[in-house]
């Protein structure tokens, strides 16, 4: 479980970084707004913790914003304020947080917050997962014009693309050596999680690849279909483990 603390008061952030690591955590500290943004990304949080006022042009709430509608709109957010007056509790409500915390408070009592917001999101996907249209496990339908939904197969899929909050889904085109593409209003990480495809596999900040359907690799970039995508650095040690390739041993 990833936890993203977002505190701009360096002895609060590492005294709670270690607290959570502690009882079991993965934790990173931003120091701003604007770096937890920049995070959300590289780092995909399971759930943000989040202080309101902070250093830099971003606040919590407005970075909080700027996330659910660019990056996950569902990750779990607990904020960690000083700010207990109703004008900023009712701005905060409208970035759907799980909780709202009010300094001081025990480590007992965060904690207990975070397991509730873990357990409730589990539950939230497990509803939406549910109510997700599949067809046998081949594939999903989209939305597409006039109010109609168009199947995707997953064996056609061939990368996903991050577009602040859209994504592109990249697939082949039946006939055709060539390929076509959809484009979603929701965040490259909502739609993964909801294709819950093991073949998908994580290339780039911004980028997935069906790892069934790459035609070509070298050192920086895969091909698929005629599509090419960047290999991120952080990315290529883990894409090239998940690929057979013969050399001399």
């Amino acid at each position: 479980m990833k936890i993203l603390v977002v505190e701009d008061e360096s002895l609060i952030g590492l005294n709670m970084q270690l607290m959570l690591e502690e009882n079991g955590y993965e934790c990173r500290l931003a120091c701003s707004g604007e770096d937890a943004i920049a995070m959300m990304n590289e780092y995909g949080p399971d759930l943000i913790l989040f202080d309101i006022q902070l250093n830099g042009k971003v606040d919590g709430i407005t970075a909080a914003r700027i996330i659910r509608k660019e990056h996950d709109a569902m990750v779990p957010i607990i904020y960690t304020t000083r700010l207990g007056d109703d004008l900023f509790f009712n701005q905060a409500k409208e970035t759907w947080p799980h909780d709202y915390l009010i300094k001081p408070f025990s480590n007992r009592e965060l904690l207990r917050k975070i397991e509730l917001a873990i357990e409730q999101q589990k539950m939230t996907r497990h509803n939406r997962q549910a109510s997700i249209e599949k067809v046998s496990q081949e594939g999903v339908f989209i939305r597409s014009a006039n109010n109609t939904h168009k199947k995707i197969r997953y064996k056609d899929i061939l990368c996903l693309t991050a577009d602040k909050g859209y994504t592109h889904i990249y697939c082949k085109e039946e006939g055709t050596v060539g390929y076509k593409y959809y484009t979603v209003p929701v965040p490259i990480g909502s739609v993964v999680q909801q294709l819950n495809h093991s073949a998908i596999v994580r290339v780039h900040r911004s980028h997935y690849v069906n790892i069934q359907n790459v035609d070509e690799v070298r050192e920086n970039d895969t091909f698929l279909a005629g599509v090419e995508v960047p290999i991120g650095r952080d990315y290529k040690e883990d894409f090239f483990s998940r690929i057979t390739r013969i050399s001399k041993k």
